[in-house]
């Protein structure tokens, strides 16, 4: 033992013939070379154990700290990057794909009563009037809904409404908003699940219903021709935008 605390000691023991007496096994060199006794050098030796374990439990108290900070951070830069872009076609402002949710564009979260009609919606049969509920959630407000007339159409009978925010009939509007995309999407999925009463979607020359089991599939106004509808689009894009939908939700119910 006494070796042992003597070898862990900076200072080396007196030695006879190098100008000091020579200490008995009892006794060690301090710091000043004053003689001391083993077990005030094992309780110097423990002090000094003691610091250097508070200095290493502080250290590491502080790396867990930082650490700790520098993860609540990048959590944050993950919710911004869901909100505000990473999600992607979410964000009415454009920001990004559809990720987010924004108050002013991801479909389910707007305000319904902030959304203004612009056609009235008198006519409409309750399953008309719950899509159009559903619509008002993507910000889309009615563009027809309840026609004159007695046709064939189901707007004729209510059955249908119209729902988007781009110019109807004009050449610019040659595709559908992220929104519009997103609302014809949650219909084809609620009419898949059997809900909402949902006959069929029309949007961006596409269709879905229960024939090819709710599958898009490419749409062509009744009447008309592909030849037809490509010579129209070349003449009069404003009008093949209108017929074909690119402006504008077609949803219809049962």
């Amino acid at each position: 033992m006494i070796a042992q605390l003597n070898s862990a000691c900076p200072h080396q023991m007196a030695q006879p013939g190098l100008g000091m007496p020579a200490l008995g096994g009892n006794f060690a060199l301090d710091r000043l070379g004053v003689a001391a006794p083993p077990s005030a050098l094992l309780q110097q030796s423990m002090q000094t154990g003691q610091v250097l374990l508070q200095m290493m439990t502080m250290l590491l108290g502080l790396m867990a700290a930082g650490g700790a900070s520098g993860g609540s951070s990048g959590g944050g830069g993950s919710v911004g990057s869901v909100s505000g872009g990473g999600g992607g076609g979410v964000s009415s402002s454009g920001g990004g794909g559809g990720g987010g949710t924004s108050a002013t564009g991801k479909g389910g979260n707007v305000d319904p009563s902030s959304v203004k009609d612009k056609t009235g919606t008198s006519g409409l049969n309750a399953s008309s009037k719950r899509g159009l509920e559903e619509a008002h959630k993507w910000g889309l407000p009615l563009v027809s809904g309840k026609r004159s007339g007695g046709g064939t159409s189901d707007h004729d009978h209510g059955n249908a409404i119209d729902v988007g925010t781009l110019p109807i009939g004009a050449a610019s509007s040659n595709g559908g908003t992220q929104q519009m995309k997103e609302f014809a999407e949650h219909m084809r999925q609620e009419g898949k699940a059997g809900r909402l009463n949902v006959k069929y979607i029309i949007r961006d020359g596409q269709i879905a219903s229960s024939r090819d089991n709710w599958a898009w599939r490419p749409y062509i106004y009744p009447g008309k021709t592909q030849a037809q509808l490509d010579a129209l689009k070349r003449s009069n894009p404003g009008e093949y935008n209108r017929i074909q939908h690119f402006d504008h939700v077609h949803v219809s119910f049962n």
